[in-house]
């Protein structure tokens, strides 16, 4: 369920949530995240709800998040390899990976119900790949 007093899209007629989501890749899918002809905004011109002849508030017949955005995933990776150069001395040399793999992190479809980008992704989360050297001694 949505939050209260938030609006949300409603399922036009002739639809499902199966059929209004699109397929293939996500690098296909993107200017295209899901049907937009599929769902309706239940807001009025004035931006407020809009309600029905029988007290029906128009708040959407969809709950919350029921369509998603894109997969994600994000490696960090850390090799380290300690040297003991006495009893009480160490040398520590260290490499970390973050985003190994360099996977793009696309960021949810835009859901604003304005006609302007709605459904579709616009940008990305996070950052690409970072690698950081490091050595430490400890004495």
């Amino acid at each position: 369920m949505s939050s209260p007093n938030t609006s949300t899209a409603t399922l036009n007629p002739g639809f499902t949530i199966s059929s209004a989501q699109t397929s293939g890749s996500v690098e296909s899918r993107i200017p295209n995240w899901f049907k937009v002809d599929a769902t309706g905004a239940p807001l009025g011109i004035s931006g407020a709800p809009v309600i029905g002849p029988d007290g029906e508030t128009g708040f959407g017949n969809l709950g919350r998040n029921t369509f998603r955005g894109p997969f994600q995933q994000n490696w960090d990776v850390s090799l380290g390899k300690n040297f003991r150069i006495s009893e009480d001395k160490t040398f520590k040399v260290s490499a970390d990976f973050f985003n190994i793999w360099n996977h793009p992190i696309f960021a949810s479809p835009n859901n604003i119900f304005n006609g302007l980008g709605f459904g579709t992704i616009t940008s990305t989360k996070g950052t690409p790949r970072l690698i950081q050297l490091s050595a430490r001694f400890a004495f």
